[in-house]
């Protein structure tokens, strides 16, 4: 549905264009969403239980879309222990900031390294999927309820 919604608005845009003129979604068509932050920070140790990680996306054209909430499940964004076992969770997206969430159904172990990957099935409104993917790891300290990213909507915003 909301696709369906920037496609008319981009339609209806095109309409008060000029012969010649760029249309906004040959800007926009070109620009994938790219994966450039996480919480926590790649290679951290010490990182409370309770965290729920998160990862900041750019859209490098001017005016980008948002990202598809259709294309993020935990297929698109997984979270694993020690590289190998899925933790059970849901992930979503906070349209504030547009930072997308990976909520663990359960506190995570202690002292563990954790993995989460972000695939290029992550696509933006107009169908432009992720061209390179995101590796980041961390490993958990002592047992915390604390979210260390609670509110985290990265760095360079």
């Amino acid at each position: 549905m909301r696709r369906a919604m920037a496609l008319a608005a981009l339609i209806t845009l095109s309409a008060c264009m000029k012969p010649g003129d760029e249309t906004p979604w040959e800007r926009w068509d070109e620009h994938a969403p790219v994966p450039a932050e996480t919480c926590p920070l790649h290679d951290t140790a010490g990182v409370e239980t309770g965290v729920n990680p998160r990862v900041r996306f750019e859209f490098p054209g001017e005016g980008s879309p948002d990202l598809d909430p259709d294309s993020l499940s935990d297929r698109s964004v997984t979270l694993t222990s020690s590289g190998e076992f899925p933790v059970p969770g849901e992930v979503l997206l906070d349209r504030s900031s547009g930072v997308v969430v990976f909520r663990p159904r359960r506190e995570l172990k202690p002292f563990v390294r954790y993995e989460i990957v972000v695939t290029s099935e992550v696509r933006d409104l107009l169908g432009n999927h992720v061209e390179r993917g995101l590796t980041a790891e961390f490993v958990t300290g002592d047992l915390s309820d604390d979210d260390p990213c609670a509110g985290w909507t990265g760095t360079r915003q």
